[in-house]
Protein backbone atom coordinates (compact mmCIF):
# COMPACT_ATOMS: atom_id res chain seq x y z
CA UNK A 1 0.00 0.00 0.00
CA UNK A 2 2.90 2.28 0.45
CA UNK A 3 4.63 1.96 -2.97
CA UNK A 4 0.97 2.91 -3.99
CA UNK A 5 0.81 6.11 -2.44
CA UNK A 6 4.38 6.75 -3.46
CA UNK A 7 3.17 6.50 -7.29
CA UNK A 8 0.82 9.63 -6.98
CA UNK A 9 3.87 12.20 -5.91
CA UNK A 10 4.30 12.87 -9.98
CA UNK A 11 0.60 13.12 -10.81
CA UNK A 12 0.60 15.88 -7.74
CA UNK A 13 3.69 17.81 -9.21
CA UNK A 14 2.20 17.81 -12.09
CA UNK A 15 -1.12 19.64 -11.09
CA UNK A 16 1.45 21.57 -9.26
CA UNK A 17 2.97 23.09 -12.05
CA UNK A 18 -0.75 23.51 -13.65
CA UNK A 19 -1.25 25.94 -10.52
CA UNK A 20 1.41 28.14 -10.96
CA UNK A 21 0.44 30.12 -8.16
CA UNK A 22 2.88 31.71 -6.50
CA UNK A 23 1.89 31.73 -3.00
CA UNK A 24 0.17 28.42 -2.81
CA UNK A 25 3.79 27.22 -4.38
CA UNK A 26 5.77 29.11 -1.59
CA UNK A 27 3.13 27.75 1.09
CA UNK A 28 4.00 24.28 -0.06
CA UNK A 29 7.67 24.02 -0.21
CA UNK A 30 7.67 25.59 3.16
CA UNK A 31 5.51 22.93 4.67
CA UNK A 32 7.12 20.22 3.02
CA UNK A 33 11.30 21.55 4.11
CA UNK A 34 9.54 22.08 7.26
CA UNK A 35 8.16 18.27 7.72
CA UNK A 36 11.54 17.29 6.32
CA UNK A 37 13.39 19.01 9.13
CA UNK A 38 11.09 18.41 11.97
CA UNK A 39 11.50 14.45 10.86
CA UNK A 40 15.02 14.66 11.12
CA UNK A 41 15.16 16.12 14.16
CA UNK A 42 12.79 13.74 15.83
CA UNK A 43 13.99 10.62 14.06
CA UNK A 44 10.98 9.06 15.02
CA UNK A 45 10.85 5.03 13.12
CA UNK A 46 7.14 5.34 12.47
CA UNK A 47 7.37 7.85 10.31
CA UNK A 48 10.54 7.24 8.16
CA UNK A 49 7.91 6.16 5.07
CA UNK A 50 6.57 9.73 5.73
CA UNK A 51 9.61 11.68 5.39
CA UNK A 52 10.89 9.50 2.44
CA UNK A 53 7.79 10.62 0.71
CA UNK A 54 8.51 14.43 1.58
CA UNK A 55 11.81 13.75 0.24
CA UNK A 56 10.89 12.17 -2.72
CA UNK A 57 8.40 15.32 -3.83
CA UNK A 58 11.39 17.67 -2.86
CA UNK A 59 13.12 15.37 -5.69
CA UNK A 60 10.08 16.08 -8.28
CA UNK A 61 9.66 19.84 -7.13
CA UNK A 62 13.96 19.79 -8.32
CA UNK A 63 13.01 18.12 -11.41
CA UNK A 64 10.30 20.44 -12.64
CA UNK A 65 12.46 23.32 -11.34
CA UNK A 66 10.46 24.99 -8.75
CA UNK A 67 13.76 24.91 -6.41
CA UNK A 68 17.47 25.23 -6.85
CA UNK A 69 19.75 22.56 -6.27
CA UNK A 70 20.98 24.88 -3.41
CA UNK A 71 17.71 23.96 -2.04
CA UNK A 72 18.20 20.25 -2.03
CA UNK A 73 21.76 20.42 -0.46
CA UNK A 74 20.97 22.60 2.14
CA UNK A 75 18.16 20.44 3.54
CA UNK A 76 20.10 17.57 3.16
Amino acid sequence: MAELRLTYIHATEEELQQLRHEGFAVWLLNYVLEEIRVGLELNDYGAQLKRLAYLRFLGELYNYEHVDSSVIFETL
